[in-house]
């Protein structure tokens, strides 16, 4: 059963047509939000736009920060909210269907957007190119305390092409993004993907469709600053985290290439499935995850491919029983070991 939503708008004053609708998910933002929706409201730009916030029933004042700006900018701001929370995907599937221009854009509420003329660089290109569905740009890194991490961070990646395809989507933050509406509610609704909620993100799934249907252009520009928040995959407690989250991505881009091949041929698709496969069992190793390690090698026999003594070793010590975090370094003396074994062999 759908939750039912409640929005915090005034009909009489809100802008009756916007050109671009700002989505702004948001939950446990509340020492971030007014930073986001200020860097939105003082946005620069010949034609209106409207920010919708989606606020998922966060435990400190999220809900309160939004809805005082609501009141502030009643021309602008629509904040949508529920009775329980909905979780990360039903939140941005809400203000995607919510959303009224024909271009939207992404800012969560723990991101901001340091130019004002960000939106002002990005529909133009647009308007000159109708095959254009996407236009995104590099961004910058901080700390909450304010400190620079990385100015460019696609520079310090040497990514120097100005379009966008299905193996560059993970260099695409999603503060930067802008995008036709219609073709992200394709997506949404026609995707297997974009329908996939085991993904602990549902931004990549989206670029990689997007870029089947059009253009995605690349702006060679800082136009964005990603916060290493608390709940940044960065930075969490827990230092598996990461590895959780890697290993994630990995699925994610196994699916999609068993569903969209590359462009290069059969054979590239198969190098880059052995590779994303390998890749998720190393990561399976340490996380303690054996059922899918053991999916791993499965898949490594699928593609042809004989598992290496090393292979073996990784799912033995996705096996084993010791706490996690020591794992790493006792798998590396482990592989270190078999090395000189194999070598003491050899001679």
């Amino acid at each position: 059963m759908q939750e039912a939503l409640t929005e915090w708008s005034n009909s009489l004053r809100l802008v009756k047509d916007p050109l671009v609708s700002v989505l702004m998910v948001t939950y446990n933002h509340e020492s971030y939000l007014a930073k986001a929706i200020e860097s939105v409201v003082r946005q620069e730009t010949s034609f209106p736009i409207e920010l919708i916030i989606g606020e998922d029933c966060s435990t400190d004042g999220t809900r309160e920060v939004a809805l005082a700006y609501q009141k502030r900018f009643p021309e602008m701001i629509r904040v949508i909210t529920s009775e329980h929370n909905v979780g990360a995907h039903s939140n941005v599937a809400r203000v995607i269907a919510a959303a009224r221009g024909k271009y939207i854009a992404f800012c969560e509420g723990d991101d901001f957007w340091h130019r004002s003329d960000k939106l002002q660089r990005q529909i133009p290109v647009f308007q000159g190119d109708p095959s254009v569905v996407l236009v995104c740009s590099s961004w910058r890194v901080m700390t909450p305390e304010g400190a620079l991490v990385e100015e460019d961070a696609l520079a310090s990646r040497h990514f120097p092409r100005n379009e966008i395809s299905a193996s560059d989507v993970w260099v695409v933050k999603t503060l930067t993004v802008c995008a036709q509406r219609s073709y992200v509610q394709k997506a949404l609704h026609e995707s297997p993907l974009c329908k996939n909620h085991t993904y602990p993100f549902g931004d990549a799934p989206l670029w990689v469709e997007l870029t089947r249907y059009g253009r995605c252009c690349y702006l060679p520009e800082v136009l964005g600053t990603y916060v290493l928040s608390e709940n940044s995959a960065m930075r969490r407690t827990d230092p598996l985290h990461y590895y959780w989250f890697v290993s994630s991505c990995l699925g994610f881009l196994n699916d999609a290439l068993d569903l969209y091949p590359l462009a290069q041929g059969e054979g590239a698709t198969r190098a880059a499935k052995i590779e994303a496969t390998c890749s998720r069992l190393r990561t399976c190793a340490i996380l303690g995850d054996f059922t899918t390690a053991r999916a791993q090698l499965s898949r490594l026999k699928s593609l042809k491919v004989t598992p290496t003594p090393r292979d073996k070793l990784l799912l033995c010590a996705a096996h084993i029983p010791l706490p996690r975090a020591a794992l790493l370094p006792a798998m590396k003396k482990s592989l270190e070991l078999w090395r000189l074994v194999r070598r003491s062999m050899r001679g």
